[in-house]
């Protein structure tokens, strides 16, 4: 009954990984897609991001159990992702933002000179 416990706890925790790897999929996509402003940069980054997460989500499934489906797993995917949105997003957003301005700065020296 101990070991069972033991290992519910680690799936739970590489449940939450996954969704902090869910977390970090968006961010790049989201950042690729505002780079871009396009119609179809936009769908085809939101169909990349479903496809990541499901990805993400089999993954942790099957190195955690074997594949087995349990509905808390699935539910620590979703608290790790809300915890990459809550704590860690602003950050990274504003980083990226940063790097696309200077990037964008760079082209235009570069381009204009």
């Amino acid at each position: 009954m101990i070991e069972s416990t033991l290992n519910q706890w680690a799936e739970l925790l590489f449940g939450i990984y996954g969704g902090i790897l869910a977390g970090v999929s968006y961010e790049v996509l989201r950042f690729i897609r505002h780079m871009f402003n396009n119609k179809w940069v936009t769908v085809i980054c939101d169909t990349a991001f479903w496809v990541c997460s499901v990805a993400i989500s089999i993954y942790v499934m099957m190195m955690v159990n074997s594949g087995i489906f349990r509905v808390y797993i699935l539910l620590a995917i979703m608290i790790g992702f809300g915890l990459y949105m809550y704590f860690i997003s602003d950050l990274v957003n504003y980083i990226y933002v940063r790097l696309h301005k200077g990037l964008k700065m760079i082209y235009n020296m570069v381009m204009h000179k």
